[in-house]
């Protein structure tokens, strides 16, 4: 194998041209590690331009409900020093034949496992992870350092009240319309899209799913090793400031609070200031 296995993650992008059979059969251990390597970035990452000579990966995880579309748009205002590694969650997108964990911890171990699968840690990293995703991002950090893993370079908490913050909610077992009605407050859902019954059906159940996963967790108390940057938006209805600001006690590293015009989606609002932002923490790295 040559070094890094020619970067595994590039893989996904010529799984249709490999002939397997002109291998041979003594290959058949390499054959299997490859497939299961392409299989393994083709359902749990999407790296929109793979960069083997970047200098930084940066992992992005989605909300609630959400899909690494929230974040593909970056690809191309990032610097090219950036590998950008959208994060698929089973039961959407390409992968909505993909059974979602029945927990959080679950799903905290199957990612973090995914993650160190892929040979995704050769270089330095870093995660910015939404609402939801920024929970699950301070989780995959604690399990992939239980695992002797490197520590990344920088946490980005988006739209996120630190785990001390946390209220018990039943957003889960609101009725159709209560539950549309909390996803058209927090915005970045088309209201148009739900007024169709059968989309209705098909993505309300994996919202509810996803809600049951944060909503029933308790966060590891336990902070971690790299700085941590927290984003707001300042016309975020369901968050406040200083819900945000108490990230500072899971770091045992530097702190920062970035506040953005826009809502519970400033970063779609414009995304230009926020990758702006995203360059200013990661440049020592690049």
């Amino acid at each position: 194998m040559t070094k890094k296995s020619t970067q595994v993650d590039n893989l996904c992008s010529v799984t249709n041209t490999i002939n397997w059979c002109s291998i041979g059969d003594g290959n058949q251990q390499l054959i299997l590690y490859l497939k299961n390597k392409i299989n393994m970035l083709n359902n749990w990452f999407h790296i929109p331009q793979p960069n083997p000579t970047a200098k930084v990966r940066l992992f992005c995880l989605p909300h609630a409900g959400g899909t690494a579309g929230l974040f593909r748009p970056w690809s191309k205002l990032l610097l090219n020093s950036i590998e950008l590694v959208l994060v698929c969650l089973p039961n959407r997108e390409q992968r909505c034949n993909d059974v979602m964990p029945d927990t959080f911890t679950e799903l905290i171990h199957q990612l973090s496992n995914a993650i160190i699968s892929a040979n995704l840690l050769d270089k330095p990293w870093a995660i910015f992870g939404h609402s939801m995703g920024a929970n699950l991002g301070h989780e995959v950090i604690l399990k992939l350092k239980e695992a002797e893993q490197p520590t990344p370079v920088h946490l980005f908490i988006s739209a996120c009240e630190a785990p001390q913050f946390k209220i018990p909610s039943q957003i889960r077992n609101y009725s159709d319309q209560d539950l549309c009605n909390e996803l058209f407050k927090l915005g970045g859902t088309s209201k148009e899209l739900f007024e169709v019954v059968e989309i209705r059906e098909l993505i309300l159940p994996m919202i509810r799913h996803d809600y049951a996963l944060i909503e029933k967790h308790q966060a590891t108390k336990c902070a971690i090793d790299c700085p941590i940057t927290a984003f707001i938006g300042l016309q975020d209805q369901e968050l406040m400031a200083r819900e945000v600001k108490g990230w500072q006690t899971w770091t045992h590293n530097h702190f920062s609070l970035e506040k953005f015009n826009g809502g519970h989606f400033y970063l779609s609002e414009q995304p230009s200031k926020v990758i702006e932002t995203i360059h200013k923490y990661l440049y020592p790295h690049i």
